[in-house]
């Protein structure tokens, strides 16, 4: 896109991002303190319960042995939150999916509003219209914040071919381990492939396959490394 006809991604829209940020994560968070912990999640509050007690490492632990199923990356959040308190809530548990979900609103925006910002605030009224949306926020949700990640590592793609931002490679692949530590080798193949498909939809091959193969080399490593601590 010509740079004199490229949207401004303004330190206004910077400024209603960062505050419809926060304004959704009190909503996520609203009424979470000492809620009952059920299903999926009671596995995760077991895991922080356990990481209170023996302190923390790579993997959870369910009764002292290491549960290797997981990295401890959720777990590791979750008991960073629930040491000034003691105890594991339903509040330090569910906290990390909420401020993962309004990074969301907050990449939401700023990826719509240079077009339009009405549009912007359509499509996160439609996002928390969701029902399977609003409740991943108020679980431990693994799959929240991957969406989060994953969304990330589009936008600074997105954001250095049309709002003029730094290349940031090495944010980009920060972020592709990020998403490993918490979802294992799923969540650096997702991320790849989201900003992967956008630069074959732009046909832009050196992009797509430079940023390809140092992922798959990244994954390699990851996974490599992950067997050797398994």
């Amino acid at each position: 896109m010509d740079k004199a006809h490229r949207p401004l991604l303004s330190p206004t829209i910077r400024r209603h991002s960062w505050i419809l940020g926060l304004l959704a994560l009190i909503l996520f968070v609203a009424g979470n303190w000492n809620q009952a912990i059920i299903g999926f999640d009671s596995r995760f509050v077991l895991f922080a319960q356990e990481m209170l007690r023996h302190g923390p490492g790579f993997f959870p632990t369910t009764y002292g042995q290491p549960y290797a199923d997981y990295l401890a990356t959720s777990t590791l959040l979750t008991w960073l939150l629930s040491v000034p308190l003691g105890q594991v809530t339903s509040l330090t548990a569910w906290l990390p999916t909420a401020i993962a979900s309004a990074l969301i609103v907050v990449l939401l925006y700023r990826l719509t509003a240079p077009y339009s910002r009405r549009w912007a605030l359509l499509s996160i009224a439609v996002m928390l219209l969701s029902s399977t949306f609003i409740s991943e926020t108020r679980a431990v949700s693994l799959d929240q914040m991957l969406a989060a990640v994953a969304l990330t590592v589009f936008y600074l793609g997105y954001a250095h071919d049309h709002f003029g931002a730094g290349k940031r490679l090495h944010w980009l692949f920060a972020l592709l381990i990020v998403g490993f530590a918490i979802r294992g080798p799923i969540g650096l193949v997702i991320p790849t492939g989201m900003l992967c498909s956008y630069y074959l939809i732009n046909r832009q091959w050196r992009q797509l396959f430079s940023f390809g193969l140092l992922a798959l080399a990244l994954l390699a490593a990851c996974v490599g490394l992950l067997l050797l601590l398994a």
